[in-house]
């Protein structure tokens, strides 16, 4: 299984991690139609096109989400091709899934939870 999430997912995950996406200004105060400020945590912000986020990797997973999280595994079982994550946090009981690449397995665990 490999599911892609979609850009709004994307979008809504990244603001549960705690980025903000605000409009992009002109020095005229116009607004361009085709990107957006990206506003990481720390407040620094980048430019992006309208519907990009952050990578979806394991670097920015155990940057931004899992330490929003109250308890997570993640392994994998040498018979099969899939990785096992279970995530917990602190309103929402804990949640299984396995897909075959740690990125997804891991963003769609915490999908899970997220409130």
């Amino acid at each position: 299984m490999n599911k892609e999430p979609t850009q709004e997912q994307l979008k809504k995950f990244w603001e549960w991690c705690g980025f903000t996406f605000t409009p992009h200004l002109s020095s005229r105060g116009s607004t361009y139609k085709t990107t957006e400020i990206m506003n990481f945590p720390d407040g620094t912000g980048y430019v992006v096109y309208k519907g990009e986020s952050l990578e979806l990797d394991l670097n920015n997973l155990f940057k931004y989400a899992v330490p929003k999280l109250r308890d997570w595994m993640m392994k994998q079982n040498i018979m099969s091709p899939y990785i096992y994550v279970v995530v917990k946090t602190h309103n929402k009981k804990g949640v299984s899934v396995d897909y075959d690449t740690p990125a997804l397995a891991l963003f769609w665990a915490i999908w899970e939870v997220m409130p």
